[in-house]
């Protein structure tokens, strides 16, 4: 049996010898300028499972590996596979040129990667090949001539060019999505791919070189996204039988293609049609619009009939007296960023907008549970999900621009995976209804900072908060721990999060598997409309329960009895989320940490009153309760700080930013410092 042989470098071996003007360190050839390494050929020919390190040491020195040489593994006939690292911004031409028994090649996240003429051409058993996104602009000459199996390749969304003769014989291929920002296809390009069924072409493409499709004999679908049929030769599909091949055009398209040369031959369908007996659809301009009324269908097994067009659609309006959204109806449409939802929607079906690029979203009021419908929306900043919703599952997995989202009162199950991987969510509010939490409803939220638990939570399921690395404050309303897997807060560093619980229940949490590890500390009651305050040493724990009514609160802190000497309004939004601070002094002497209806407000003076009032506001801002009282610190007066306090506090001079620059005013975020007259600086972080 063949031995395969693992490559890998490390830092505490290194073999090396001299050969044909070469250095062979641990099993691979370099040649090394300044600080920098190419892999280079091998004499003897490379073989098994090769892994390219990012870094090789030699002599003392390390050199980043940046570049796979010319013809370096060519003709290396027992190369099974290569991994190419980060490090590695060029591959030579004819690199991998005619390793005949090479199966897979992988690559990771990459800035910038040439990849030179024929560098995998003849690579014979080549059944599968993974590059980066981004950073791949050219597909030159050649590139994969002669790859018989390869039968699967998804062509990087940067790429703007691909050369003659790139794909030619590729004969395994069975569809080919040209990237939306490609405007070149060169000639023979798929010169031979006979399996090849379905290519769709982008909107951008300019120039289809002679005989780029030339005996795609099975090609039955054309996806054109291009409204103006382009100028091409009659060759590029010769062998192509157009009487059983469809050309799929926009709307409004069809009688410019009926007339141009090349294309007039196909048998040519618009992008508009019946989706059942109440609905059409017709996409025009990139707006999908779908018109009738009654409930749209499941997509499944059959995608969605603009599935097709999905590249070109980038919004999608959805006429009022439809009632539901088909389970996968806008799938996969990755430049979709707006959709336009009416009220008489009452059900949207699973992963119906999954892998979409909304931006925003508002789910109408009716609609009752969310199963997967936003999976994998990168892009999604903006949710409004209505008071009807009582289930949330899996909805919202992988939306990694979410940085905040409010769950209405009424939901009463966040399930499985509902926000698992949403890395920038930092703080998340669960709503008193919510009576169960389910597996990894929150797993691998790196960003989240806080949580509140209420006390109707009867039910957390393993890996719930697990890998929210940044978790540090955990607001459990519930006086009796609820039983919970040692896998709920896996990879949390407890000695460092502050677990709040009610009043009295402190020695039920201390005695609670998984609950015990955590840093308790006891908060008051908190009445439903009313405000506690839990005094520390120099801060304060200021909570209260969200009012129904509110569209927003504003605290106020006052250092004297009389509130006279008002120190600081903070306003918040309903959610409970800070929008806003305004300092009342020349000086800051409080920083504030956000939590969403739990705010602990720092840097106070030890033993000193404080006097406070909660305001509940309502429409424009008009105070519908308001609620006052006072809290005194824990801890000794510091004789010190209070004289500083009873004299004049220095006046400010000017304000700069982290490389000394005068600004022209104090900014309103970010960190900057200020200077005062008697010569000390102060830095800042809003």
């Amino acid at each position: 049996m063949k031995t395969i042989k693992q490559i890998f470098i490390t830092l505490s071996l290194m073999v090396s010898m001299q050969a044909y003007g070469q250095t062979l360190v641990n099993g691979i050839y370099y040649n090394f300028s300044g600080t920098t390494a190419e892999v280079t050929s091998n004499p003897t020919k490379y073989s098994g499972d090769v892994v390219i390190p990012n870094t090789v040491i030699y002599d003392g020195t390390t050199y980043n590996v940046t570049s796979i040489g010319k013809y370096a593994f060519q003709f290396c006939d027992e190369l099974t596979s290569i991994r190419i690292p980060e490090s590695v911004t060029s591959i030579g031409h004819g690199a991998f040129r005619r390793c005949i028994n090479l199966t897979s090649v992988s690559t990771y996240e990459v800035g910038n990667l040439t990849i030179e003429k024929s560098a995998f051409e003849g690579c014979y058993s080549l059944s599968s090949i993974w590059f980066p996104s981004s950073g791949v602009t050219t597909i030159k000459d050649s590139t994969f001539t002669d790859c018989y199996n390869l039968s699967n390749f998804s062509i990087p969304e940067s790429v703007t060019h691909i050369g003659d003769w790139a794909f030619s014989n590729c004969s395994a291929l069975t569809w080919i999505s040209i990237p939306e920002n490609t405007t070149y296809i060169g000639n023979y390009t798929f010169w031979g791919c006979n399996e090849l069924t379905s290519i769709t072409l982008p909107q951008k493409i300019t120039n289809i070189g002679s005989y780029a499709f030339q005996h795609c004999n099975k090609l039955s679908s054309v996806i054109n996204l291009n409204p103006n049929p382009i100028i091409i030769d009659e060759s590029v599909f010769d062998g192509v039988d157009k009487l059983v091949c469809s050309l799929y055009v926009l709307a409004n398209s069809k009688n410019a293609y009926q007339s141009a040369n090349g294309w007039k031959d196909f048998m040519i369908e618009e992008a508009r049609g019946s989706i059942n007996d109440n609905l059409t659809w017709i996409l025009t301009n990139g707006i999908l619009s779908i018109y009738g009324t009654g409930d749209m269908p499941s997509f499944w097994p059959q995608p969605a009939p603009w599935y097709r067009y999905r590249a070109a659609i980038t919004s999608v309006v959805i006429e009022d007296g439809i009632t539901s959204i088909g389970n996968y109806a806008f799938q996969y449409c990755y430049n979709l960023v707006s959709a336009s939802i009416p009220t008489t929607i009452k059900y949207i079906g699973t992963q119906a907008f999954e892998s979409c690029g909304l931006t925003s979203v508002t789910i109408p009021d009716g609609v009752t549970s969310i199963y997967a419908v936003f999976e994998r929306c990168y892009n999604l900043t903006s949710v409004t999900i209505p008071s009807s919703v009582t289930e949330i599952w899996s909805t919202f997995q992988f939306c990694v621009s979410l940085t905040s989202i409010t769950i209405p009162n009424g939901v009463k199950d966040i399930g499985n995976y509902s926000f698992y991987g949403c890395n920038n969510l930092s703080s998340i509010i669960i709503p008193n209804s919510v009576k169960s939490i389910g597996r990894s409803a929150f797993g691998s939220c790196y960003s989240l900072k806080s949580v509140t638990i209420p006390k109707s939570v009867t039910s957390i399921t393993g890996e719930a908060f697990a890998n929210c690395y940044g978790l540090r404050s955990i607001i459990n309303l519930n006086p009796t721990p609820v039983e919970i897997s040692s896998t709920v807060f896996y990879a949390i560093d407890k000695s460092a999060c502050t677990l709040y619980v009610p009043a009295g229940s402190k020695s039920a949490y201390l005695s609670a598997d998984e609950w015990k590890d955590f840093n308790i500390i006891e908060m008051p009651d908190v009445s439903e409309s009313g405000i506690d305050v839990l005094p520390l040493d120099n801060s304060a724990l200021v909570v209260w329960q969200p009012n129904e009514s509110a569209e927003g609160y504003r605290l106020l802190i006052y250092a004297d009895e009389a509130r006279t000497d008002l120190i600081y309004t903070l306003e918040f939004d309903a959610a409970g989320e800070l929008i806003d601070v305004i300092t009342h002094r020349a000086r800051s002497i409080m920083r504030i940490a956000n939590s969403s209806f739990s705010y602990e407000i720092k840097n106070l003076l030890s033993g000193k009153d404080y006097y406070y009032t909660l305001e509940v506001l309502g429409t424009n801002n008009v105070v519908l309760t308001s609620i006052s009282d006072k809290f005194t610190t824990t801890g000794e007066p510091s004789n010190i700080v209070e004289t500083l306090r009873a004299t004049s506090l220095p006046e400010i001079v000017g304000y700069y930013n982290l490389i000394g620059q005068k600004l022209k005013q104090e900014p309103t975020k970010g960190i900057y410092i200020i200077l005062y007259d008697n010569g000390k600086t102060e830095k800042v972080m809003k």
